[in-house]
């Protein structure tokens, strides 16, 4: 599901779409899971070897996807953030979706309650502004 949202192919205006840091952090995060899962499979593989596989291969492997990791959170720190309307524009591209119901709805919220937060905030300064 990752993997065809962030091809062209299948969503082709996201060739327009410069990368937001949402997607940058799902990147890491999915990086980070197949990161745990290979150490598994290589803990796995030490209790009953699977024809030639050694545990160097796993080594090997779990050294790339570090690399994968720590330059998906470089790419990340570098990001300058996503703006509420670039978070507007990822929702209802999502909502659409299948599989993404459950992040729609969150994200959602958040931008809502940050909506309300800052007209609160405002009001209050408004309020405090008018006493003075």
């Amino acid at each position: 599901m990752l993997y065809e949202y962030f091809q062209p192919h299948f969503i082709p205006r996201l060739r327009y779409v410069p990368l937001r840091l949402q997607e940058i952090g799902e990147l890491e995060q999915a990086a980070k899971e197949l990161r745990k899962a290979v150490k598994r499979a290589a803990v796995r593989s030490e209790a009953s070897v699977a024809g030639k596989i050694k545990k160097q291969d796993f080594e090997e492997l779990l050294q790339a996807l570090d690399f994968t990791c720590n330059k998906l959170g470089d790419l990340f720190q570098l990001h300058p953030g996503d703006s509420d309307e670039t978070l507007n524009r990822l929702v209802e591209e999502r909502h659409k979706l299948s599989g993404w119901e459950l992040w729609v709805r969150l994200v959602s919220q958040r931008l809502k309650y940050k909506t309300v937060h800052v007209e609160q905030k405002n009001i209050q300064n408004q309020g405090e502004n008018n006493a003075n």
